[in-house]
Order: structure tokens, then C-alpha cells, then sequence
């Protein structure tokens, strides 16, 4: 394994660590930053992977928290649109999108800071609509926790179940897509050593992120939340610039 090799490793892990405290995917994290560093869709696969193994991490950690209550409303839909834009990865120019995704996030952000300052709610069809969005964009491009988070903070849930019900959302979509990923050869032999690395690297950030979360009061949560979409926001625009 080679510097670079362990490099990705570490903002893997670095990135379960942020994306647990901010209640939203790693892929958030580790999308924009790991193509500085690597081909898009070899990130791409990589994010599936660690997602997989950070979710069972998340749906484990946070079991408490959990409810069927909004299953078949959220998850199901979301996981169907994740499985569409997975499968238009190999068919459609996707910089144009990452842009327009960026700018999108910051100003949503900012939108979101201001309602929340003003106690003003987002209406529950945006927010879920948002939800929705955020799986087809998970698939196509491979991020899309921060948009995920913007609609699930609308829905005035407790941290706990604001992580753990992302968890569901993002995992059986992570599972297919991350099949439909392989099978269009995003991974080569070559790199399946990677895959043991990136579940020690999803359950050590999943286990350091719960910890840190504890210590974080639910009104600061989603503070932290909403200036990570914005951050989320600039570097996605950023990269796509460098590509």
C-alpha cells in the first residue's frame, strides 16, 4: 500500500467522523475531496463501499433511535431514485451537475440559517421533496447527504434519529448502486484491497463521530448540519473547478 493509498484511507475516515456529527452520509465529505486526489468514478465506487459499511455502522450504533414511521414515505422512494442515477452515471456529463449542485447547497444553506434563526419551518413537501432529490443525485453523482440533510432538518427530528434515519435512507441505495458501479467497471481487481480498509475506516469515524455527537447540543447539531452543507457546497464547486 502506497501513500496515496493510505491517504484516501484517512479521508474516509475523517470523513465518517464529520459526516456522523453532521447527521448526513460521508459521501459528503469524501466525494468532493477524494477526486482531488482520484478519477470520479473510482471515488465514486469507493463512496458506495464505505457508505455500505458506515451505514451498518450508523444503523447499529443508533438502533434506539429507530422508527418505521417514515419508511415508506422517505426510504423506499429514495432508494428507487438512487438506483435511477446510478444508472445514468455512464450515460450523462456529470461537472455540469456537481456545479449546480454546489451553488444550490450554499444558498439553500444560508436559506435554511435564516428560517431556522426566524423559527420558520421549511413545508414538509419541500423538505420531502429535497429527500427525494437527494437519492437521485446520490446515485448519479455520488453525493448527496447535504441536500438529504437540509430536507431531514426540516422535520424537526431529534439528533439521534436524524443520523439514523439517513442511515436507512442512504443504505440499501448504497448496496445497489454500488453493484451497478462494479458491473459498469469503476473497480478493478486491482483495488479490492481497499474494501477491508474502508470498513475498519466507516466504523472507527461511525464510533469516533458518536462520541463527539453526545457532547454537541441539538440546537448546535443542526447548526453544525446546515454550515457543513455550505462548506459541502464550495468545495463540491471548487473541485469540479480543478477537474
Amino acid at each position: 500500500m502506497e501513500w496515496h493509498d493510505l491517504l484516501l484511507i484517512l479521508i474516509a475516515f475523517v470523513s465518517e467522523v464529520l459526516g456522523t456529527v453532521s447527521g448526513f452520509g460521508s459521501s459528503t465529505f469524501f466525494m468532493p475531496v477524494g477526486t482531488l486526489f482520484e478519477t470520479f468514478h473510482f471515488v465514486l465506487v469507493l463512496t458506495a463501499m464505505l457508505h455500505v459499511f458506515a451505514n451498518i455502522s450508523k444503523v447499529t450504533l443508533f438502533r434506539k433511535f429507530f422508527s418505521w414511521k417514515h419508511i415508506l414515505t422517505l426510504v423506499f422512494p429514495t432508494l428507487l431514485l438512487t438506483i435511477f442515477g446510478a444508472l445514468l452515471t455512464d450515460k450523462v456529463p456529470i461537472s455540469m451537475s456537481k456545479t449546480i449542485l454546489g451553488v444550490f447547497l450554499c444558498l439553500f444553506s444560508l436559506i435554511q440559517l435564516f428560517l431556522r434563526k426566524n423559527k420558520i419551518r421549511t413545508p414538509n413537501f419541500i423538505a420531502t421533496g429535497l429527500v427525494y432529490l437527494s437519492g437521485f443525485l446520490t446515485g448519479f453523482i455520488g453525493t448527496g447527504g447535504a441536500l438529504r440533510g437540509l430536507g431531514l432538518a426540516s422535520f424537526g427530528l431529534t439528533k439521534g434519529a436524524f443520523v439514523v434515519l439517513s442511515a436507512w435512507i442512504d443504505f440499501g441505495g448504497d448496496l445497489f448502486r454500488g453493484g451497478i458501479y462494479v458491473k459498469n467497471g469503476y473497480l478493478e481487481t486491482r483495488h479490492l484491497y481497499f474494501i477491508p480498509f474502508l470498513g475498519l475506516a466507516a466504523y472507527a469515524g461511525a464510533v469516533v463521530g458518536k462520541k463527539l455527537l453526545k457532547k454537541i447540543p441539538e440546537k448546535m447539531f443542526f447548526v453544525i448540519v446546515e454550515v457543513s452543507i455550505f462548506l459541502s457546497g464550495l468545495t463540491l464547486i471548487f473541485s469540479t473547478g480543478l477537474q
